[in-house]
């Protein structure tokens, strides 16, 4: 079950000094171009608040950051240019840089990221910073330091749990792979057929096991959109952002999808956040159990009942 008992199981890693707090869900999401990340209603899509974190000054250089992802008591966002993953607290504070452009960082075009047992894989597809090239690159989240990494046949740009195992979006070849849980591949669990998926971003497991999928790309004579692929890696076609490059993807409690693409955040045909009259790219979107953030964001009880969280 991924609703309530996954909102709960998320809970369970606070600290003390947060567990006496009220812990709240959002759906937060990358703004690349903002350098922030937004938080959003998860069963609506609503906007709740804008720029809860904020990267633009921590490093120098440019920045496109991919994924929020809650690790226990933090919030951690990958950052595909500055190599490096933002640690922040629950509350928005930033903690300290995992990686960067400096010999030994050790990560290098960085994308999507998963929380699998008492680790964070991160897809990786370059080998500046002594990283190690198509990788997937792991960090004990006790020490938040990288301790290994597994090679790939591919470029990845996503990972989830999956039926036991690693789902995996593979922009080489355009496929969704399986892995196992050390990461090395197993299979090629969804291969599309034109015109069908390209370029593969962000995952999203549905309640029922089914994958949405982000394809962000039409070349070939293919058509961009969130596809839904069922449990034996079938298509079951766009069901989301047809023609408007998407890049993430996630499934809200009132049964909406939101995506994201280079225009803002959308749910359904619906954009939700547009920049408000300044630059927005939105990228990948993932639930967060945080503070409520001062006095908005009370939600009412019965709308956590149909809450999904990223798998």
């Amino acid at each position: 079950m991924r609703t309530l008992l996954s909102l709960a199981a998320i809970g369970m890693f606070a600290t003390a000094s947060t567990a006496s707090a009220t812990l709240v869900p959002f759906v937060i999401g990358v703004d690349s171009s903002a350098n922030a990340a937004h938080l959003f209603d998860p069963d609506t899509g609503a906007l709740v608040q804008q720029n809860y974190l904020e990267w633009d000054e921590l490093l120098d250089g440019g920045s496109t950051a991919k994924h929020a992802l809650q690790v226990g008591n933090e919030i951690w966002v990958s950052d595909q240019i500055r190599d490096t993953v933002y640690r922040f607290d629950l509350s928005g504070n930033f903690i300290t840089n995992i990686g960067g452009q400096v010999a030994g960082g050790g990560l290098d075009n960085i994308r999507g990221m998963e929380v699998v047992g008492n680790e964070v894989w991160v897809t990786n597809a370059g080998s500046n910073n002594d990283a190690p090239g198509n990788a997937i690159v792991k960090i004990d989240i006790a020490t938040a330091s990288i301790t290994g990494s597994t090679p790939t046949n591919a470029s990845l740009f996503d990972v989830i749990n999956h039926q036991g195992g690693v789902l995996a979006s593979n922009l080489s070849d355009h496929t969704l792979d399986t892995h196992d849980l050390n990461g090395e591949f197993v299979s090629t669990f969804h291969t599309p057929v034109a015109p069908g998926l390209r370029f593969p971003q962000q995952l999203f497991e549905l309640d029922n096991g089914n994958v949405l999928v982000a394809g962000f790309s039409a070349a070939g004579g293919n058509t961009s959109g969130v596809y839904e692929i069922d449990t034996n890696g079938d298509s079951l076609g766009i069901v989301a952002g047809e023609n408007l490059g998407p890049r993430g993807a996630y499934m809200l409690g009132n049964g909406e999808i939101m995506w994201t693409n280079g225009a803002g955040f959308w749910v359904g045909s619906d954009n939700v956040f547009d920049g408000a009259g300044s630059s927005v790219s939105g990228q990948y979107l993932s639930l967060v159990m945080i503070p409520s953030p001062g006095a908005v964001a009370l939600f009412a009880l019965g709308g956590l009942a149909g809450m999904r969280r990223r798998r």
